[in-house]
């Protein structure tokens, strides 16, 4: 038998934080069912699943199938607290998802990076010397 899914594998490289309950994943262009006929997923609005975090692992992995042999999709990640509320959540786009395929996204997903960049202008606008 060969595949007739894909694979999106997220690797949370900080760990998940004890407050996360579970993660959503947001998709198009994808499903949770297969037509058995074409080996393929009957189009769809978006779907969602979720998924519960290990207790000891930082991967989670999200399957489903695809309209087609090969799809350029976006898919949204949300972590969400034991109250409900969305605590973090990043956008994948363009991602080249194909049949058979395992894609994994690696990174600091709670922990945002910034770039701070800041210019001195060096020359003063006035001097003034006093003596002592």
């Amino acid at each position: 038998l060969h595949r007739c899914v894909t694979q999106f594998r997220l690797v949370c490289e900080e760990g998940i934080p004890e407050n996360i309950k579970s993660f959503r994943f947001d998709f198009y262009k994808g499903n949770h069912i297969v037509n058995p006929q074409t080996g393929l997923a009957p189009s769809a609005d978006i779907h969602r699943m979720y998924f519960a975090p290990g207790t000891s692992e930082n991967t989670l992995s999200c399957f489903f199938f695809l309209g087609s042999n090969n799809v350029k999709m976006d898919l949204t990640v949300t972590a969400i607290d034991y109250e409900g509320d969305e605590m973090k959540s990043r956008v994948f786009e363009d991602l080249n998802m194909e049949i058979g395929k395992c894609l994994t996204a690696s990174g600091s997903f709670f922990i945002s990076s910034q770039t701070l960049s800041v210019d001195f202008n060096t020359e003063w606008k006035k001097y003034e010397e006093i003596k002592y």
